[in-house]
C-alpha cells in the first residue's frame, strides 16, 4: 500500500511547463468570461497574484533572448553545458528561464532543491524525475548511466541551488562539472547568491568548467511599472499610485513581488467601500509605512560577506575626498588594500576587486561600472600606445547607486567597519 503513495509524488517525471501555461490560459479564459457584474477589484487581485503567469516576461526581455540562444547553442552542440542564472528575490529569475524554456521547447527536468531532505539527495530526485520511478540510488555515477542511457541532452533546472551549498561546496563543484562527464547533461542553476560565482570560478576555471553567467538585476521603477500595468485591470488603479509603488518598491529592493503585493493589499483595502476611490496614492504610502519598506538597501549591504562590506567602506572613503559620486576602478583598489589589512581580512588582487564590483555589488544595486570618458584630443609627444591606455580595466568609473549616508548607517552599529569609514 505504501509503494503507490511514494509512486504519487514523483508522477511528474519532467517539468511541466507546457502544463502550467495551458493551465494560466484557462485560468486567463476564465477571468475573460467573468460576468458584467462582477465584483471591479476581482480579475486584477487575481492577475496581481505570484501564481499568474503572464505571455510576456517585461523587463527581462534581453536575459530572456540571451538564455534562448545559449540553451539552443548548447543542444546543437556536441557536448553538455553548463548555465548559471543569479539575483536577488524578486527579479524575476525563475519567470523568465520558464519562458525561455518555453520558447526552446526541449526536454526539461525542474527540480527545486529547498524541497530536498539533504543535498546529496539531488543526484536521486533527479534520476527519478528521468526515470520516473522512486527508487534510485543517489549518487552521481547513477545519474551519469541514467542520462547516458536515455541517449538525449536534457536540461536538468536546479532552482534554488543555494541550498545546494556544503562547507566545501563540493556538491556544487560536481554539479557544474557534471556535463564535462556527460554529454547528455546542461545543468541550469538558479540561485539567489550573487556572490556565488566568484567563491565556484577559479575552481571551475581551473576544471574548465566555467558555466555562463547571467546576472540579473533588481528591476527599475520603469521596469516595475509596465509590469502592474500588464497584470492590473484597466482604471481599476490611477497611474500616478502605479508609479508611485514601483519607484518605492526600486528605492527598497528592486523585488517585483513587493510591488505586486503593494498593489493587491490597496485594492483589497478598498474593495468593500461604496464607490472606489479616484487615487490609491494615500493607500499605497500606508501599506509601505506599515511595512517600514526603508530598510530594503540596509539588509542587502547587512548580509554581504564581509569583504564586499569593506570594499563599500573604501570607495565612501575614496568619495568623501571628493564632490562627485564616482571614482575610477584603480583609486577606490588603491584606498581598499590597506583598509583590507586594517579590517583583517585577506586582500583581493585587482582581477577580484573588479570581478566582484562587476557582478555582486553591480547585481545588488549598490554600485556601478562605467567605462570612462575619453578626451578628444592628442597632446603633443603622447604616443598612441599611452592613449589606449587610458581604456584599462583601472580607469573605469565605479559609481555609488545609494546613499553615503545610508552605507554609513548601515555600518554604524559594527565597530570593525564602523573605524573604516570617513568621520562625517
Amino acid at each position: 500500500m505504501g509503494r503507490p503513495a511514494r509512486s504519487a509524488r514523483v508522477a511528474e517525471p519532467l517539468f511541466p511547463i507546457g502544463r502550467v501555461v495551458k493551465k494560466a490560459e484557462r485560468n486567463e479564459h476564465q477571468l475573460k468570461k467573468t460576468e458584467p457584474g462582477t465584483e471591479w477589484w476581482r480579475r486584477s487581485q487575481d492577475r496581481l497574484s505570484l501564481s499568474f503567469v503572464p505571455d510576456k516576461v517585461l523587463g527581462r526581455e534581453s536575459e530572456a533572448l540571451q538564455l534562448k540562444d545559449t540553451l539552443e547553442g548548447i543542444l546543437k552542440a556536441d557536448r553538455g553545458g553548463a548555465v548559471y542564472v543569479s539575483g536577488l528575490p524578486g527579479t524575476g529569475k525563475t519567470l523568465t528561464v520558464k519562458n525561455a524554456l518555453r520558447e526552446v521547447g526541449y526536454r526539461s527536468i525542474w527540480v527545486n532543491c529547498a524541497s530536498q531532505g539533504e543535498p546529496r539527495a539531488i543526484y536521486g530526485t533527479l534520476c527519478d524525475r528521468i526515470k520516473g520511478s522512486t527508487t534510485s540510488e543517489s549518487t552521481e555515477a547513477n545519474l551519469i548511466a541514467t542520462l547516458s542511457k536515455k541517449g538525449k541532452k536534457t536540461i536538468l533546472v536546479l532552482d534554488e541551488l543555494d541550498f545546494l551549498i556544503t562547507r566545501d561546496l563540493s556538491l556544487l563543484y560536481a554539479v557544474f562539472e557534471l556535463p564535462k562527464k556527460c554529454s547528455e547533461a546542461i545543468v541550469l542553476g538558479i540561485a539567489n547568491s550573487v556572490d556565488l560565482p566568484e567563491r565556484l570560478l577559479p575552481w571551475l576555471r581551473a576544471c574548465q568548467s566555467v558555466p555562463v553567467v547571467f546576472p540579473f538585476r533588481p528591476y527599475t521603477s520603469d521596469a516595475m511599472e509596465k509590469i502592474i500595468l500588464q497584470r492590473i485591470e484597466k482604471d481599476v488603479m490611477d497611474l500616478p499610485a502605479i508609479k508611485l509603488c514601483a519607484k518605492k518598491t526600486a528605492a527598497v529592493n528592486g523585488d517585483v513581488r513587493l510591488a505586486l503585493d503593494v498593489c493587491r493589499a490597496a485594492i483589497d483595502s478598498v474593495k468593500n467601500k461604496p464607490s472606489r476611490p479616484k487615487t490609491f496614492i494615500a493607500e499605497i504610502v500606508r501599506i509601505f509605512e506599515s511595512r517600514g519598506s526603508v530598510s530594503g538597501v540596509r539588509r542587502i549591504m547587512e548580509n554581504l560577506p564581509i569583504q564586499q562590506q569593506v570594499m563599500l567602506c573604501s570607495f565612501v572613503r575614496k568619495l568623501s575626498d571628493q564632490k562627485r559620486k564616482e571614482a575610477t576602478l584603480g583609486s577606490v583598489y588603491d584606498e581598499y588594500q590597506p583598509m583590507s589589512l586594517r579590517a583583517g581580512t585577506s586582500s583581493l588582487t585587482f582581477g577580484e576587486f573588479s570581478n566582484i564590483c562587476n557582478s555582486s555589488l553591480s547585481q545588488t544595486g549598490l554600485v556601478e561600472v562605467a567605462e570612462a570618458k575619453l578626451v578628444k584630443r592628442n597632446p603633443a609627444g603622447r604616443s598612441p600606445r599611452r592613449q589606449s591606455s587610458l581604456t584599462s580595466p583601472r580607469t573605469k568609473l565605479l559609481r555609488l547607486c545609494v546613499a553615503e549616508a545610508d552605507v554609513r548607517e548601515c555600518f554604524q552599529a559594527r565597530r570593525l567597519l564602523r573605524d573604516l569609514l570617513p568621520s562625517a
